[in-house]
């Protein structure tokens, strides 16, 4: 089944950007993993002159011993390059971030919305363990259920639709 859905999409729907826009967005991830690459090379360059030039300055022991450990620069700029690549996944999410407007207010209807989603995901799972309540501790049968779960779905779609909106 999912081996004939993959060729129904791989196959039969249209592309949706063009060859230009296709370009055009190589482009710029070939530039950006460009800037990337000459930006670590960079920090590691600058990681690598100040751990060589903390282990040279011994005009006195005084001055030998308050210098940094030879590699520290170095492990910590490892250590951030690491992390920065571990949390990569997480770069779509940015579309969540607010955004400034033209008129210099804040644009946050999508970050509120993503909140909105996610407490209504968190709900449907605690919507069985409330059926679960209402059949055992209220001995609720399905006909008291079913117009409490068309309730809260109601609730739900006032909610998301008509106080989510609030242009």
């Amino acid at each position: 089944m999912h081996t004939v859905f993959s060729l129904l999409i791989r196959f039969l729907l249209p592309e949706s950007l063009s060859s230009e826009s296709r370009a055009m967005l190589a482009k710029r991830a070939a530039a950006a993993a460009k800037r990337r690459r000459e930006r670590e090379e960079a920090e590691i360059a600058a990681e690598r002159e100040y751990d060589d030039a903390a282990g040279e300055s011994g005009w006195s022991l005084a001055s030998v011993t308050a210098t940094p450990r030879r590699g520290g620069r170095r492990a910590v700029g490892a250590s951030r390059r690491f992390a920065r690549r571990g949390i990569v996944f997480l770069r779509p999410l940015s579309i969540f971030k607010p955004r400034k407007r033209a008129d210099g207010t804040w644009d946050a209807n999508l970050f509120f919305l993503g909140i909105a989603a996610f407490h209504m995901s968190l709900l449907m799972g605690v919507l069985q363990l409330k059926a679960n309540y209402a059949f055992f501790a209220l001995q609720w049968g399905w006909a008291e259920l079913g117009p409490f779960m068309s309730f809260m779905g109601w609730c739900r779609f006032f909610v998301l639709v008509g106080l989510m909106p609030s242009e």
